[in-house]
C-alpha cells in the first residue's frame, strides 16, 4: 500500500486547490467515524471527491488513478474503525451513487403507456380464459362470467391496438 506522502501527492498533483484536498480528507474521515446510514455523510464525502475529480470521476479515465488512490485511503480508513471489507464496499458505492452514478437498477428503461400495459394484460386475462376453456376439465362454474366477458374483452384489446390472431397463440 502506498505512504501517505505518496498518496498526497498524488491526490494534490489532481486537485487544483490544497483546501479542496483538506476537504475531502475532512469528508472521508466523517464518514469513517459515523459509518452508519448517515447520508449528509456519504454525500459531503461524494461532494468533495466531485469537487478534486470533476463530476462523473467514477466512470472519467482521466482522474482513474486519483480515484484509486483516494478509495485505498477509504479502505485503509475503514479498515482501521474496525469495518470489513463488505461494509466498505457498500459505502464506497452509495458514494458514487450520491456522486451521481447510476446503477442497473436505476437507469430509466423504455416506459410504456397506459393503453400498452392495458393492451397486454388484457390479452394476459383472455389468454387465461382461452387456455381454461381449451383445457380438458373446461370452464368450471365460477369461470363462467369470465368466458361470458371474453368477447367484450377482445374487443377493448383490438380497439387498444391488438391484434386478435395473437389471442390463444403458445409461444
Amino acid at each position: 500500500m502506498p505512504n501517505e506522502t505518496v498518496v498526497t501527492e498524488a491526490i494534490e498533483k489532481e486537485a487544483y486547490e490544497t483546501v479542496l484536498y483538506n476537504e475531502l480528507v475532512l469528508a472521508r474521515s466523517a464518514l469513517t467515524e459515523s459509518a452508519s446510514s448517515d447520508k449528509l455523510g456519504v454525500a459531503n464525502y461524494a461532494m468533495a471527491i466531485n469537487e478534486i475529480f470533476g463530476k462523473h470521476w467514477y466512470e472519467n479515465e482521466a482522474c482513474r488513478k486519483g480515484v484509486k488512490v483516494e478509495r485505498e485511503l477509504f479502505k485503509r480508513a475503514m479498515a482501521e474503525k474496525g469495518h470489513d471489507e463488505k461494509i466498505e464496499r457498500v459505502y464506497w458505492q452509495r458514494v458514487k451513487v450520491s456522486a451521481g452514478y447510476q446503477t442497473s437498477g436505476m437507469k430509466v428503461k423504455g416506459s410504456e403507456t397506459l393503453d400498452q400495459k392495458t393492451m397486454k394484460e388484457l390479452k394476459t386475462i383472455i389468454n387465461r380464459i382461452i387456455a381454461a376453456e381449451d383445457s380438458d376439465d373446461g370452464v368450471a362454474e365460477s369461470g363462467q362470467l369470465s368466458c361470458n366477458a371474453k368477447g367484450s374483452l377482445m374487443d377493448i384489446f383490438v380497439k387498444l391496438g391488438g391484434d386478435k390472431l395473437t389471442l390463444g397463440a403458445k409461444v
